[in-house]
């Protein structure tokens, strides 16, 4: 973890080398009561250099589909998923153990993550949602020359959280980070964690 990060949830980086293969955002929730709409939150992710992607908002369900309480559960988003994380008409309940890619469902609309977050002047980098405007990607932000851009993921990855909905019940989560590498001297997998939030 980062010392003296007040402003996101962080996790420093450090000793990347090789190729870019693919990396990953992982998500651990507490379980969540009928107050805490899940489809309320939004994550933006920033990396060292400053990009920005909205990585997840109006996701699973609202509480016109959750019904009953949500257990505990961990969400993977990479670009590598089996499909979109499902919009806000899907029980969160119902959601198999598999990645997801990214996506954010309220296309054209940054959310907004206040001060001492980023605000809603970020660009609204999110991933391929319905509809999908912005189609963007773990690899297109964060590493657009796969064999160049991998020192550039070492350093300080910020993760900002925040409650569109301003009615939910507070909740616990964690985070990792999943860097897959290629080359000479390069590790396989890294998962870097952060602690809880």
């Amino acid at each position: 973890t980062s010392s003296g990060c007040t402003n996101a949830a962080c996790i420093y980086v450090s000793g990347l080398t090789g190729s870019y293969t693919s990396m990953a955002v992982n998500l651990t929730f507490a379980p969540l009561n009928n107050n805490q709409t899940f489809s309320s939150a939004a994550w933006l992710l920033e990396s060292p250099g400053g990009q920005f992607l909205d990585i997840l908002s109006y996701g699973c369900a609202d509480d016109t589909v959750q019904t009953t309480p949500i257990s505990s559960i961990t969400i993977t988003l990479t670009d590598q998923g089996s499909a979109l994380f499902p919009s806000n008409t899907v029980n969160c309940n119902s959601l198999a153990t598999v990645s997801y890619q990214a996506a954010h469902y309220d296309a054209g609309i940054a959310d907004n993550f206040p001060s001492p977050g980023p605000g809603s002047s970020h660009s609204p980098l999110e991933g391929p949602g319905q509809p999908p405007t912005e189609p963007e990607t773990f690899a297109s932000t964060f590493c657009p020359s796969a064999s160049t851009c991998v020192s550039g993921l070492n350093g300080t990855w910020k993760l900002f959280a925040v409650d569109q909905g301003d009615l939910a019940s507070p909740t616990q989560f964690t985070w990792s980070l999943t860097f897959n590498v290629t080359g000479t001297n390069a590790a396989t997998t890294t998962t870097l964690a952060e602690g809880n939030h």
